[in-house]
């Protein structure tokens, strides 16, 4: 490391880290939009423009569940940390969707093996961004309406809404 005298603050250059791929998780057939880690080791969600979630198992690379979604238009997912139940994601639809992460019967018909538990709709523009917040009961969400709202999960309602924003909110 050395000091760059060119750099307006005099900040420290380093060299670039050497960084290689330990595991390459093969699934998606477009691009990742999200991806949020559990609270469990190893296990994590990823969202993706083919109109799938995937939670996978990092050090295995299994994939442990597979959600089609009803629109490929993701842009946002998220994992409930707590009790690693529920998965979230929320895109162009103005919608978000929350789903059980629990693994699936393997005969169960795909149309009740990608139904959410819950889907939120009330803002009037793309889901940017959720956050689980206090537990699996309440989720946060932004949106490109210039909100975000705090919603009850069980009743798919908003408790609250915050309107401060002057342009889209991008994340939570």
């Amino acid at each position: 490391a050395r000091r760059d005298a060119g750099h307006p603050d005099g900040l420290e250059v380093t060299s670039p880290i050497d960084i290689k791929s330990v595991r390459e998780l093969i699934g998606h057939f477009d691009k990742v939009v999200g991806v949020d880690f559990s609270g469990l080791p190893n296990l994590f969600v990823s969202a993706s423009l083919d109109g799938k979630l995937i939670v996978w198992d990092a050090m295995t690379t299994f994939k442990k569940r597979a959600v089609k979604l009803s629109s490929p238009f993701v842009a946002c997912t998220c994992f409930e940390k707590s009790s690693n139940a529920l998965i979230a994601s929320g895109g162009m639809d103005n919608l978000c969707s929350i789903y059980e992460a629990s693994l699936i019967d393997p005969g169960m018909p795909a149309s009740l093996a990608n139904k959410p538990k819950a889907v939120l709709s009330g803002h009037q523009g793309y889901i940017s961004g959720c956050c689980f917040f206090q537990g699996p009961s309440k989720i946060l969400t932004s949106s490109g309406d210039c909100s975000t709202n705090l919603w009850d999960v069980e009743t798919a309602r908003p408790l609250r809404t915050l309107k401060a924003h002057a342009a889209g909110v991008l994340a939570v």
